[in-house]
């Protein structure tokens, strides 16, 4: 929080909102967080503007914790999903056809398998699921962690 000094105002887009009642939420986030003076977002162009005595650190944070939103601030871009390339030297493997699923069909024996559930339409897929992407290989080896995009 900034007590002392004057307020600021921010500019940012929000990634993720796929209608107004998502952007209706987003305001209502903003406009709760402590040191908000106004808090404006605009579903059709996916942009916020708050001012308050906040920080940038302020605004990501209660946007994480209370939506599954993104916000991107000037300069900042979202995750880039994995290239082809990439996925091919893990064990990743895409379902598709939206039919029932037997999930043991898709397990890896002796090991931990991760299912990232995923729609085109979905916004907060859009953000998360490159996420996901990115953090399996920084994180675990390649030999041991399939992973199954449904």
């Amino acid at each position: 929080m900034f007590s002392g000094n004057p307020p600021q105002t921010f500019t940012f887009t929000i990634e993720g909102m796929t209608c107004s009642s998502c952007a209706n939420t987003a305001a209502k986030v903003l406009q709760a967080l402590e040191g908000v003076e106004s808090a404006k977002v605009d579903f059709e162009t996916k942009t916020s503007t708050v001012i308050g005595k906040v920080s940038e650190a302020d605004i990501k944070a209660a946007m994480s914790t209370n939506t599954n939103f993104e916000v991107l601030f000037k300069g900042e871009s979202l995750a880039k999903p994995l290239t082809d390339e990439e996925r091919s030297s893990y064990d990743i493997k895409t379902i598709k056809g939206g039919r029932k699923m037997k999930f043991i069909e898709h397990l890896s024996a002796g090991n931990i398998t991760v299912f990232d559930f995923y729609a085109d339409w979905c916004g907060p897929c859009r953000v998360f699921s490159p996420k996901v992407d990115r953090m399996l290989p920084a994180h675990l080896t390649k030999a041991n962690t399939p992973m199954r995009d449904v």
